[in-house]
């Protein structure tokens, strides 16, 4: 064990284990005789040849990463080991990890940074498909802005068998950029859903039910379209590609009912969502 673990398994107090360039030193932590392997607050670099862990599903699983940084080194393949707030930087290998395994919901909050060329992830499972992989948290600085062929995608997707259908369902993190590998006839959907959330309320603060509350883009494209609650909320859920400038309309002159003027508020749905308050202002003069 280096290092203690920390709130928020960030990790801290950890060792830096520093390998020269061209040594070509490799990590191996998946002898089924290592109970475990804890990683807290280090600093690995150097380690060309690369990092492997357990996938053995009893000792795989008592290895904790957390808060630990894997710089300048070879392909890191994390078996089932619990691997949270770590930084995977200018990885030497093609694809900075290896993920032929769809459970990997220990994998969290990983920050892959490239140097301009590979991937971070490789996902290569075997057997027939469909497969569905979750990332939680994962972020990408320095890939291609969008899927192709350079080399350079986030993710190459390249299972044994070349016709299985993927789903890569993200959360908390970025969407990431695909290459698909030579011969590959299967489909690939990524989901990234976020929150879209209008609360509305009057100029003292109260919340103002069935408001019709809409969410257009700048191509007048309805994203949402929904009255509020009794709570004054509306709220739909958005497949986030990137940043989408929209416009929040809200209004509410219903017959009998208190109108208010309506609103057109511009806003922008980012990687966490929308989450905006419009306030609504009484239209005294239009009372029938």
């Amino acid at each position: 064990m280096l290092g203690e673990t920390a709130t928020g398994n960030t990790g801290k107090n950890g060792c830096t284990l520093f390998v020269p360039s061209g040594v070509g030193m490799a990590f191996d932590a998946t002898d089924a005789d290592l109970d475990f392997c804890h990683l807290y607050g280090s600093v690995l670099t150097g380690f060309e040849q690369g990092i492997d862990f357990s996938d053995d599903a009893t000792n795989g699983i008592n290895h904790d990463i957390h808060g630990t940084t894997f710089r300048l080194s070879g392909q890191i393949n994390p078996g089932r080991l619990d691997m949270k707030n770590c930084v995977i930087d200018s990885s030497t290998a093609t694809e900075a990890m290896l993920l032929d395994d769809t459970d990997n919901t220990l994998l969290q909050n990983l920050d892959f940074i490239s140097d301009a060329t590979g991937h971070a992830l490789r996902l290569r499972p075997t057997g027939a498909g469909p497969f569905t992989y979750a990332t939680d948290g994962f972020t990408y600085t320095g890939y291609a802005g969008s899927d192709g062929s350079t080399g350079n995608e986030s993710i190459l997707v390249d299972p044994v068998t070349s016709s299985a259908d993927f789903t890569i369902n993200v959360s908390n993190g970025l969407t990431p950029t695909i290459m698909e590998a030579s011969g590959y006839t299967g489909t690939v959907t990524v989901n990234n859903n976020v929150n879209l959330k209008v609360t509305v309320k009057d100029v003292a603060g109260g919340a103002i039910q069935n408001a019709q509350t809409a969410i257009y883009d700048d191509n007048d494209v309805q994203l949402m379209n929904e009255e509020t609650t009794a709570g004054g909320l509306a709220e739909e859920q958005f497949n986030y590609v990137s940043d989408t400038s929209v416009t929040v309309r809200v209004r509410k002159g219903s017959t009998g009912a208190t109108k208010y003027f309506p609103v057109a508020s511009p806003q922008t749905i980012t990687a966490s969502g929308l989450d905006v308050t419009i306030t609504l202002i009484e239209d005294t003069t239009n009372a029938t």
